[in-house]
């Protein structure tokens, strides 16, 4: 009896241990636009936690798999987001949202929708850099690789362009710029340092980083590699980030 009295006991630790919640950060744009501060609330609808966006579009939240995000704001589209495996894995979690009557997916012409794949264009090969999907997408026919076949090249710029995807695609690469400092940030210093002498919550050390890349004045410090010059910036940063913290909805 002793020992199936234990067993249960296991089980239920490993139940509730797989339940656990844990920080993931995230970024929020409105209209392609990073959202404002206190723009965008965001709820948990699952466990009922409520925050609201930080400067840039960063917010970060406690969840777990299966877990339902609502993101809404003033003139904003509602969104619920259904957290997947994929989504806890990712180190910055990217939520596009919408204002009424702004978004332009595809292009109507007597009735008709023009795309892409209507048209029989091919999309091409598929590049996992940002930047060589960036350039496939804005190239022209002679900038291209004489080895490489393409239908009806040359009008992929202009496609993209009236789709929204080259903004995407911008986007993209900006996303990857902004966390590859954030790692070398990540790596220039311990968490502990973020925690015990930035004094930021352990949560939302992962949220001042990418807010950190953000700002102009501190990459131009961080390039440089002038420690005193970072720690100085990173000391003003953390100061205002510890503010919007103290605005966020209980």
């Amino acid at each position: 009896m002793k020992r199936v009295l234990l067993l249960l006991t296991l089980l239920l630790a490993l139940h509730s241990s797989a339940q656990k919640r844990k920080a993931l950060a995230g970024k929020v744009t409105v209209s392609e636009l990073p959202a404002e501060a206190d723009e965008v609330k965001i709820t948990n609808l699952q466990s009922g936690e409520k925050l609201a966006t930080t400067p840039g579009g960063f917010f970060t939240v406690n969840v777990r798999k299966g877990d339902t995000l609502m993101f809404r704001g003033i003139e904003i589209v509602t969104r619920k987001m259904v957290i997947t495996g994929f989504d806890m894995d990712e180190e910055l979690l990217l939520v596009d949202l919408d204002r009424p009557g702004t978004q332009l997916s595809a292009v109507n012409v007597d009735g008709r929708k023009i795309t892409t794949s209507s048209l029989g264009i091919p999309q091409g090969k598929e590049y996992t850099v940002a930047e060589r999907r960036a350039h496939t997408g804005s190239t022209t026919k002679s900038q291209r690789p004489t080895d490489e076949a393409y239908t009806a090249v040359g009008t992929d710029g202009a496609l993209n362009k009236l789709s929204g995807r080259d903004k995407q695609l911008k986007k993209e690469v900006e996303v990857e710029k902004k966390q590859m400092w954030k790692q070398k940030l990540s790596e220039r210093y311990e968490r502990k340092y973020f925690t015990d002498t930035l004094k930021i919550p352990a949560s939302h050390v992962d949220g001042f980083l990418f807010y950190s890349v953000e700002d102009k004045k501190f990459l131009n410090a961080l390039e440089s590699e002038n420690n005193e010059q970072i720690e100085l910036q990173l000391g003003v940063l953390a100061t205002r980030y510890r503010k919007t913290l103290k605005g966020e909805t209980k």
